[in-house]
């Protein structure tokens, strides 16, 4: 979900800035056999939200996650916009979320990522 947020915020507050281009790709990424991805439809931003979230710079975000969400944060890291990782107590698979398809691998993931990024890992030491 981390990149459908950078994607909402992108499309809610930097549309001009983005392009047409991203915004169709977007689109087309939120849409899978009929059925949105995304978040439930909202209204539109009003003037005040979107100036309040129109500081946010996507192409510059860094990621923070604790345990699973660590994990979740070096999943998504493979989007270009994620410029780096600061992972809290990261957890990969285990036996109750073996390595899958549903369940991939945290560690490969970082070895195969093209986009390498800085990551700063606190606690991550073998658990008991």
């Amino acid at each position: 979900h981390c990149v459908q947020i950078l994607d909402w915020i992108d499309t809610n507050c930097h549309r001009e800035r983005i392009g047409k281009a991203r915004l169709d790709a977007i689109a087309a990424a939120t849409e899978m056999d009929g059925k949105s991805l995304s978040t439930p439809p909202r209204p539109p931003l009003t003037p005040d939200e979107a100036q309040e979230l129109s500081f946010a710079d996507t192409s510059r975000t860094l990621l923070v996650g604790h345990s699973r969400g660590g994990k979740i944060a070096v999943l998504a890291s493979i989007d270009p916009r994620i410029k780096s990782l600061f992972l809290i107590d990261p957890v990969d698979n285990t036996r109750y979320a073996p390595k899958s398809e549903r369940f991939p691998s945290a560690l490969e993931a970082l070895k195969a990522n093209s986009n390498s990024v800085p990551i700063a890992v606190i606690g991550a030491g073998r658990g008991g």
